[in-house]
């Protein structure tokens, strides 16, 4: 996957390879890049189109929000260090990334489906939810301060508003996003990469305890909901495998959680490497599955 590519470049600048110093003006760039990715990751939600499979979408972000939110804070608080933000770990468990969901879908020939509708709605609740929530996990301050700290979630919702009330047309959208995707994207992750260092802030364990507890939340929740809701089998399955899929979004979430000093280096490090772990795990199931059936 690209985003893998991309952060993986940054890592051979980094100090864990190369040591070659980021400057002010690479982390200014690499700062607007996300903001520009938020403002397009936004835009692709839809809060109209997911009124239409808003019942159906509720009862599955049960499962795909509700159920990570809770198993994310019990894990960060008995498994990740005393210090670790747990509110904020459970946020981060219960963010799913609609552009790598709607990709996903894409190419398992899904997207236009009843299904493909379903899961991409539920992703948007999942996202909206998320964003509400991590507005009031950042610190109380003045004015100034608490308007700058907001910044990234008026960002997203100022994307979604613009998205849902056709502000801009649908040609200068498709523009902005594949500008986005080519442009602001690379210089995005390439920083996040650049920012790494492996040999001090990787720890194995937790990136293990992370990812599965973010696994076990997302899969979990969404298959048994679902279930319930009388999916078939691989229907189910194939709701929990998109929905588990962070990718950008839950690197953008840790980008501005670090900022705003809910997280460590070590929990973003690891962070980041469960986004990308639970964005390639649907990818090559997918991919092995459309083999099987050929």
């Amino acid at each position: 996957m690209k985003l893998f590519l991309f952060i993986a470049a940054g890592l051979i600048l980094s100090p864990t390879l190369l040591n070659i110093p980021k400057t002010e003006t690479v982390s200014l760039l690499g700062t607007i890049a996300a903001y520009v990715f938020l403002f397009a990751a936004g835009l692709e939600l839809s809060l109209k189109k997911t009124l239409a499979h808003l019942k159906e979408a509720s009862w599955i972000s049960v499962g795909a929000f509700i159920f990570p939110l809770m198993t994310g804070y019990a894990g960060a608080l008995y498994l990740l260090p005393e210090d670790s933000n747990t509110l904020f770990v459970a946020t981060a468990m219960a963010v799913s990334a609609l552009p790598v969901i709607i990709q996903l879908l894409k190419e398992a020939n899904l997207y236009t489906t009843n299904l493909g509708r379903l899961i991409v709605s539920a992703a948007t609740l999942c996202d909206i939810l998320a964003w509400i929530m991590f507005s009031f996990l950042l610190p109380p301050q003045s004015m100034g301060p608490w308007i700058a700290s907001h910044l990234p979630v008026f960002v997203f919702m100022a994307g979604l508003f613009i998205s849902d009330w056709n502000l801009i047309s649908e040609k200068r959208i498709e523009q902005l996003e594949s500008f986005t995707r080519w442009v602001f994207a690379p210089i995005f992750f390439v920083t996040i990469g650049w920012g790494l260092n492996l040999a001090q802030h990787f720890d194995a364990r937790q990136v293990a305890i992370v990812t599965l507890i973010a696994f076990a939340g997302k899969i979990v929740g969404s298959y048994a909901v679902s279930r319930w809701r009388k999916f078939n089998h691989t229907d189910s399955m194939t709701i929990g495998l998109s929905l588990n899929a962070r990718g950008a979004m839950e690197i953008l979430m840790a980008t501005f959680g670090l900022k705003a000093g809910l997280i460590d280096m070590t929990l973003f490090t690891s962070l980041v490497a469960m986004a990308i772990i639970t964005s390639m795990v649907p990818a090559l199931t997918f991919r092995l599955q459309r083999k099987l059936r050929q």
